[in-house]
């Protein structure tokens, strides 16, 4: 995609690369660009010594935002030593830790949807924006409940 010039069309070795979602693609293509790995002028020249960091470093930058945003979830519906607890629960197992730094598509995808779960779920259950501490209420807005029906 570098040498070519083109971003919006997933290409990969020879051919069009449809068969899967483009984002991870995008991914290896942004961490080549960043190191200098891939010289589109050279096509045909040597790869950099950091060919491997450019292209694993985006997927672990989403693997470490995704162990926030599990810190995050069980900070908002528990308390902080829930959501720590899920962090490390999170950062130590295997499988996470052997899918957070190879560049494949479960991590873009888990990790982001962690990451707006997380983000939805801090929208929904803020304590502290209304005073409110019932976290399943903090959805309804205060006036709501004083107001009339809408069935009537």
């Amino acid at each position: 995609m570098i040498v070519r010039g083109d971003y919006v069309y997933p290409y990969w070795e020879s051919s069009y690369f449809f068969s899967k979602p483009a984002l991870p693609l995008w991914l290896i293509a942004l961490g080549l660009w960043i190191t200098g790995s891939e010289n589109p002028n050279l096509p045909e020249a040597p790869m950099g010594p950091l060919t491997e960091w450019g292209m694993r470093i985006p997927f672990a930058l989403i693997a470490i935002a995704t162990m926030w945003a599990v810190y995050r979830i069980g900070r908002q519906l528990k308390d902080r030593n829930t959501g720590l607890l899920a962090a490390l629960v999170l950062a130590t197992s295997c499988q996470f830790i052997f899918i957070g730094k190879q560049a494949m598509v479960d991590m873009p995808f888990v990790g982001l949807m962690t990451i707006g779960l997380a983000l939805f779920i801090g929208a929904v259950f803020d304590r502290e924006a209304d005073g409110c501490r019932h976290p399943g209420y903090g959805w309804w807005p205060r006036s709501a409940s004083r107001s009339r029906s809408f069935l009537s």
